[in-house]
């Protein structure tokens, strides 16, 4: 009895190797070798960038070829944020990609573009950026030590933006750059009609809303007065609705 459990063993063992070297004679067959490869079509990689940088070998079985190796040396490549390669039989390797998506540009030590995780991919620079905000005060401290308080920044900001979108002061003006200070809340930095320089706000961290639109106001009237206006600060240390209105000359004007 003990000797029948002892060669059905070596049987099952003998039957699995035999399995497996049958497989591994069946992959080295040219039905197998690579004939296609088939890659998603990405906006700022061409089809030969992808496998040039690759360098998949021709007539190579697509049993012989790393997937692993080229997911990772495509995501070397700055712009592919997600790769997923497959063999399709007998004769195809199939490579999906995902690219970054711009989700906006973010001052650190430097200009960068962020996804719509919120990770920096790559350095932005001015004539890239089009008619996207910028958002600054935040530190690459923040965004390597702590993710989350750098995202809450900036999420805070973007809704900022979006409120801003709402006002009436999106009418005439759009936002170049907004930064998170110490003291009064957001220096926002605007493009406005009829003004060869930017005007600045700085808001405190309430009432947005009722900021841009009391800011549009006071727009509308200096364009009126032929005034050349610099900046309006609401200045919510000294009182809820203090409004001072800075002129380029230096003059102010309490509101």
């Amino acid at each position: 009895m003990k000797f029948i459990k002892i060669f059905t063993v070596l049987l099952i063992i003998s039957a699995i190797t035999s399995i497996f070297y049958f497989m591994e004679d069946i992959k080295k067959s040219p039905v197998f070798n690579l004939k296609k490869i088939v890659i998603t079509d990405i906006p700022h990689y061409s089809f030969n960038d992808l496998v040039e940088k690759v360098s998949i070998e021709k007539d190579i079985s697509i049993f012989d070829i790393d997937l692993s190796n080229v997911e990772k040396q495509l995501l070397e490549l700055l712009w592919i944020k997600k790769v997923n390669v497959t063999r399709i039989l007998p004769s195809k390797i199939s490579v999906s990609i995902e690219e970054h998506k711009i989700k906006g540009v973010v001052l650190l030590d430097m200009l960068y573009f962020y996804n719509m995780d919120y990770n920096i991919f790559l350095k932005a620079y001015p004539s890239e950026i089009d008619n996207k905000t910028i958002y600054s005060g935040l530190n690459i401290n923040d965004y390597e030590n702590d993710f989350p308080l750098f995202k809450k920044k900036l999420v805070e900001m973007e809704k900022i933006n979006k409120i801003f979108k709402n006002s009436k002061l999106a009418n005439s003006c759009s936002i170049s750059e907004m930064a998170l200070t110490n003291i009064r809340g957001y220096k926002i930095n605007m493009k406005c009609d009829n003004y060869k320089e930017n005007i600045n706000i700085l808001l405190g961290n309430k009432d947005f809303l009722k900021g841009f639109n009391r800011s549009h106001i006071i727009l509308k009237k200096s364009k009126e007065r032929k005034e050349n206006l610099e900046s309006i600060i609401f200045d919510e240390l000294k009182s809820k609705n203090s409004v001072i209105v800075r002129l380029k000359k230096g003059e102010e004007i309490d509101g």
